[in-house]
């Protein structure tokens, strides 16, 4: 009688990129769920001061990972914006190349007349 074991892998990964600038925070999430898929949620949100932020109404950002480009520009009016703006953005993709786990994202952030580049870096696997 022979016995035989089969088993799955699960060969999902999960990386937390994270950076922080003077006015903005961003978490980039980051998961690989199979060969050639993955899968990410992108959160920037506003720490500065709100008076900072009042007279301005259209924000944009960008950034580039060895797994593809992303961009987006958001217009809001005046009686929207507050000190807790966030701006996300979700997405998957397959048959792209996979982002590399110590890979650092830079991301530019455009605000009105400011500019903030952050850098992320993985905070854990």
């Amino acid at each position: 009688m022979s016995v035989f074991i089969i088993g799955c892998t699960d060969n999902t990964k999960h990386y937390v990129f994270k950076g922080e600038g003077e006015y903005w925070e961003v978490e980039y999430n980051y998961e690989i769920t199979g060969e050639s898929k993955d899968k990410y949620n992108l959160l920037i949100k506003y720490i500065g001061e709100l008076e900072e932020l009042s007279a301005v109404n259209d924000f944009s950002y960008s950034y580039t990972t060895s797994a593809g480009e992303s961009s987006g520009s958001f217009i809001y009016e005046e009686n929207e914006v507050t000190n807790k703006m966030q701006i996300g953005k979700s997405g998957a993709s397959e048959g792209t190349p996979i982002l590399q786990k110590d890979e650092v994202i830079e991301i530019i952030i455009n605000w009105g007349d400011n500019v903030e580049v952050i850098e992320l870096k993985n905070k854990g696997e």
